[in-house]
């Protein structure tokens, strides 16, 4: 570098260091100043509040709950953890019949062992079991469809009363979910 330019640079280092401060400082100032106007609320106090209310299980879960006396948590547990249905109803019965905690078949299953080898070390037979699961996945899933349709009915509303609509000539129809025409308003010239 250059003698000459070096010293310019030393002459404005503290004019300009001093006007980087005083910005930062009005910049501080300012954003302090709007976070009072609008406060928002704390991300501890927003999960803390979810946290509290319980979320209704899923109707399949609430099913399978009253079904097997098992409880809604864990089953909401394990179907979040990937198990599938089916799965879930064999390790289920496999427990009830060999009089095994059901919590340690299903940590059994998630390190690897197949079903057919749990109902075995169970001493149980894996077809029956599989036989009997699937009949129960039928019963379950009847009874998943009621607890939809009463948890839409005490909501006050059920699916497939959209009321779509649907133009034959110069009037309009309504389609509910039985799929007959309900007359609505007339539209157009008449």
């Amino acid at each position: 570098m250059k003698p000459a330019l070096s010293i310019k640079l030393l002459t404005l280092r503290s004019p300009l260091l001093f006007f980087f401060i005083l910005v930062c400082s009005g910049l501080s100032t300012t954003l302090r100043a709007e976070t009072e106007l609008y406060p928002f609320p704390k991300v501890e106090d927003v999960k803390t509040s979810k946290g509290k209310e319980k979320k209704p299980a899923e109707p399949f879960v609430q099913a399978l709950a009253r079904k097997s006396g098992v409880e809604e948590e864990l089953l909401t547990k394990t179907i979040a953890n990937g198990f599938g249905r089916t799965e879930l109803i064999r390790l289920i019965l496999i427990s009830k019949k060999s009089k095994k905690p059901l919590e340690e078949l299903i940590k059994e299953r998630e390190k690897g062992t197949r079903l057919a080898k749990i109902a075995e070390s169970a001493n149980l037979n894996n077809k029956e079991i599989r036989k009997e699961a699937n009949a129960l996945l039928k019963e379950l899933l009847q009874e998943e469809e009621k607890i939809r349709n009463e948890t839409a009915k005490s909501s006050g509303t059920v699916a497939g009363t959209s009321g779509t609509l649907t133009k034959n000539g110069t009037s309009y129809e309504t389609l509910i979910s039985s799929g007959v025409p309900k007359k609505a308003k007339e539209g157009g010239r008449k």
